[in-house]
């Protein structure tokens, strides 16, 4: 197999409102407001200085479903640096930024996939002429989505597959239930690496076979 590198990231929450109290001084609060849009840059800057062969990002990219405009076009100017260096982004949306909200009609740059919700998609990554991985992901439809969508998923075994989800693994008490589903679920699915969103604090899950990460 051909080593290959990739940068996955989850839940950056973009143009989340800021509600801190006793803040007097301006250019804190601008900071403050402004931490989400420099948390995607410093992403799209280390994708860029590791030569990543793609982004991946788990789902509540946008901090509520009906995406703000400002979100969406940092959005689009960072993950274009990426576009022009021939680094493809492969996004999920999770339960904030769920695909029943409000989005723009915006012209993405090339290289840019949203995953939708009407079934897993499978997209390969293709590198000197050969398949060096399959990345296989499922969107959020709405908001507070109970059903366990690793079900869905079903490797090929035909390259190394990537699973992206926004998921609660194993009944996570810290956040909410949405698309629950457990470790055993991630095995059965025949995914090499899984590429979750959706707790807010990193975690490796690993059985010996499937490795599962919360960035």
């Amino acid at each position: 197999m051909k080593p290959f590198c990739f940068v996955h990231a989850a839940d950056l929450h973009l143009d989340g409102p800021f509600s801190g109290g006793g803040i007097n001084t301006p250019e804190l609060r601008e900071a403050l407001c402004e931490a989400t849009f420099a948390a995607l840059r410093n992403i799209v800057n280390l994708s860029i200085e590791c030569k990543a062969d793609f982004l991946i990002i788990a789902g509540d990219l946008f901090d509520c479903a009906n995406k703000s405009l400002r979100a969406q076009l940092r959005l689009r100017d960072e993950l274009c640096r990426l576009s022009e260096r021939g680094i493809p982004t492969f996004i999920a949306h999770g339960n904030h930024d769920h695909l029943q909200g409000w989005r723009a009609s915006l012209v993405w740059p090339p290289g840019v996939h949203f995953f939708g919700c009407e079934g897993v998609e499978c997209l390969p990554i293709v590198k000197d002429g050969v398949t060096i991985a399959e990345i296989y992901g499922i969107s959020h439809r709405g908001p507070a989505l109970k059903d366990n969508l690793v079900r869905e998923f079903r490797g090929r075994g035909r390259a190394f597959s990537i699973g992206v989800l926004h998921a609660n693994v194993g009944g996570n008490t810290g956040h909410d239930d949405y698309d629950p589903c457990t470790v055993e679920d991630l095995r059965n699915a025949g995914m090499d690496y899984w590429a979750l969103g959706h707790v807010h604090a990193r975690r490796e899950l690993y059985d010996g076979v499937t490795l599962a990460i919360y960035p």
